[in-house]
């Protein structure tokens, strides 16, 4: 700590100063009471890539001062009023002790920032350092004394971070996304009518100083400059009020089959900063959903009830969890075609097109059994396993197919068998290629009303011609 001789930096005439100043002056030699300590006393505030305190000349802030004599005393800043040497009125702002005469120069202490301490606010604690003159008395010149020390002073200053962000697409439009996609490539993404809306928290918190209180709503409105250099969302439209250029680190690649809670990163441009700041908020964006559609194995007839084999597939491919999904199948046990819905869960819905999907499957006649294949000129003579009275009741006829290939695509024949052609249990296919390799199998079908139901194919057989 140091003592010097200092004229207080008012707007004040030298002439007003002698005026205002007390009768009495300290004795050559006598040195002023010394302060020991002191506390800064407010709510000051800065911004990131400022160095400014906005809360220092703030009505209401204190510093509070303890001399070495014991005394203590309050410096509270304020606007305060004086009549200069003509009686008139005059304004004055500064750190005036409580209850004392404001019209009294050696009642203001100075409170100033030290530039050679302090460097650009950042987001978080910042350390300031304050140069406090406490007045100290007046000399036989008539001069104010000081008393000047250092206080640490920690300033919290904190970037806005929204509270909540909607995208509202422009009338007639639903931004559409697919699977796996980066929705930076979605034209639609940045047109005209498009906006975000915004909601940015400010807190009154001792850790989190901000000039506002409570929160505020902002809309970020698609922007495009003629000449195409400036494109992005911004505050009303105004590139000159930029807070939020979402062309810049938009991330947001859907996952399968979810449209909300999409995180998207933008970048916060704040001034003294040469990068932005980059921060993170989940947006509802509709995403394309999936398709469904049910893949069911036809069952064999066995004159009991028969519970179906199916599986739900999403549009890729997927198969959809059970528990995503209800179902209730019919009680069926007779020969024929069903159908039945399934419906997605509604704590799933959102993943998908639609709520329900069709199920059909058959129950079909037991596939006849290829006994033996005869070899006779450009013929074969086909044979199969008689059917019971009580199995030949669930058809109404068979089908045999021959082919040259495994596949049954080249030379392809299908000869029909009525009921009656089926009880003998044998049939001799003429008119085919002397000395060729011919591929056989077999099903049967029955009619039920317009429709007809077939069986699996029988285990395939092959013989050559003669």
């Amino acid at each position: 700590m140091t003592i010097r001789k200092r004229i207080y930096a008012v707007v004040l005439t030298a002439a007003l100063i002698l005026t205002l100043l007390p009768a009495f002056a300290f004795a050559e030699g006598e040195a002023p009471a010394k302060p020991v300590d002191a506390f800064y006393i407010g709510a000051p505030y800065g911004s990131v890539g400022d160095n400014t305190i906005e809360g220092l000349y703030t009505e209401g802030t204190s510093v509070f001062v303890e001399s070495e004599g014991g005394s203590e005393k309050i410096y509270e800043y304020g606007n305060y009023k004086y009549k200069d040497e003509n009686g008139v009125e005059q304004d004055i702002s500064g750190f005036l002790e409580t209850g004392a005469d404001p019209s009294r120069l050696e009642n203001y202490a100075t409170v100033n920032i030290d530039y050679d301490h302090f460097s650009t606010l950042v987001e978080g604690a910042n350390e300031v350092t304050l140069l406090i003159s406490v007045p100290a008395g007046v000399d036989k010149d008539g001069q104010i004394q000081y008393a000047d020390f250092q206080q640490k002073l920690r300033v919290w200053v904190r970037i806005d971070r929204p509270l909540s962000v909607k995208f509202v697409p422009a009338d007639g439009f639903e931004l559409k996304g697919t699977v796996g996609y980066n929705l930076l490539n979605e034209e639609d993404f940045y047109g005209e009518g498009n906006k975000f809306i915004v909601t940015i928290e400010t807190r009154d918190d001792p850790m989190y100083i901000s000039p506002a209180v409570g929160s505020i709503e902002a809309e970020y409105i698609y922007y495009k400059s003629e000449d195409g250099t400036v494109e992005g969302f911004y505050d009303n439209a105004n590139p000159e009020y930029e807070r939020f250029d979402m062309t810049e680190g938009v991330e947001c690649f859907l996952k399968k089959g979810h449209n909300k809670d999409i995180e998207l990163t933008y970048y916060a441009y704040v001034e003294g900063l040469d990068d932005p700041v980059p921060l993170n908020f989940n947006v509802d964006i509709d995403a394309e959903k999936y398709g469904l559609y049910a893949d069911a194995k036809n069952s064999t007839y066995t004159g009991k009830v028969i519970k179906p084999n199916f599986t739900i597939y999403n549009t890729d491919d997927e198969a959809v969890p059970a528990e995503e999904y209800t179902f209730k199948a019919p009680a069926s046990k007779k020969i024929g075609w069903y159908d039945f819905e399934a419906t997605i869960k509604e704590a799933f819905r959102d993943k998908y097109d639609y709520d329900t999907v069709i199920v059909t499957y058959a129950i079909v006649p037991k596939a006849p059994v290829l006994s033996s294949l005869t070899a006779g000129k450009k013929s074969l003579k086909v044979k199969w396993k008689k059917l019971s009275s009580k199995n030949l009741k669930t058809v109404d006829g068979m089908y045999i197919e021959l082919a040259t290939d495994k596949d049954f695509t080249q030379d392809y024949k299908m000869i029909e068998l009525s009921k009656k052609a089926v009880k003998s249990g044998k049939k001799t296919v003429k008119g085919l290629q002397k000395g060729k390799k011919y591929y056989v199998r077999m099903s049967a079908f029955k009619k039920v009303g317009d429709d007809e139901v077939i069986s699996d194919n029988s285990k395939t057989k092959s013989k050559k011609t003669k």
